[in-house]
């Protein structure tokens, strides 16, 4: 167990006598075929180095950039939305960590390599396409949501089958409407090149939308759970 007050705030590190390694360990930033990070397992591979015994669930968290030095992505006067920042900043390149694990992984990691041009448009691309479908199944369901429950509470009804005609003509409407646009846009899934999809276009309808949940539906990674558990 951390003894009371060993990494709540600032810029430490995690106390000497949980460290498994010296402060010059280096441990090479994993990278897999398409040239992306491999972020589970690097977060993995810095768990490795720490002991176990280390409670981190009462720990400061704060967001690490798994792309770094931020100097290598930086906008310009001259592109002040980049391409390297745009992929930079993606959801699914950050993540919140304890503070002191996060300064840990900068204290031994050797920074990853900036990938090509092509793997970034790629990966924003892949990004892109999910997030607008993400967000127009998203869109669909609350609207329907709403309207449903509100006509439900104006004519004191208890299901759907009990609305007037016109009430759920306008929901079929609206069904009509999304699944006119939705072949749009999950056809461009496949517009992505396959080892870059985030999601599998062939894939039913709701676990598409499943994935599409837990990839573009949160604003970043969450690995504070996940170096909590024992190894």
């Amino acid at each position: 167990m951390v003894r009371r007050g060993e990494a709540l705030v600032g810029a430490g590190y995690p106390a000497e006598h949980y460290r498994l390694v010296e402060l010059d360990f280096r441990l090479e930033t994993p990278i897999d075929g398409r040239g992306l990070i491999d972020t589970t397992q690097h977060v993995d591979l810095v768990k490795q180095t720490l002991s176990s015994r280390i409670d981190w669930k009462n720990h400061a968290t704060n967001m690490h950039h798994f792309y770094w030095p931020a100097r290598d992505y930086a906008d310009t006067s001259e592109d002040p939305t980049s391409l390297e920042s745009t992929f930079r900043n993606l959801p699914i390149h950050k993540g919140i960590m304890p503070v002191q694990f996060h300064n840990w992984l900068h204290r031994i990691s050797e920074p990853p390599e900036l990938p090509s041009k092509e793997v970034m448009e790629y990966r924003v691309e892949a990004w892109g396409v999910a997030a607008r479908l993400f967000d127009a199944v998203r869109s669909y369901k609350r609207k329907t949501r709403s309207l449903t429950e509100f006509f439900l509470q104006d004519q004191a009804k208890s299901s759907i089958e009990e609305l007037s005609d016109v009430d759920r003509e306008v929901l079929d409407d609206l069904y009509s409407e999304f699944f006119e646009t939705y072949p749009t846009l999950h056809q461009k899934l496949y517009e992505v090149p396959g080892e870059f999809q985030l999601v599998d276009p062939d894939q039913p309808f709701e676990l598409i939308n499943k994935q599409l949940g837990k990839i573009a539906g949160a604003s970043t990674l969450h690995f504070t759970r996940h170096i909590s558990l024992a190894a």
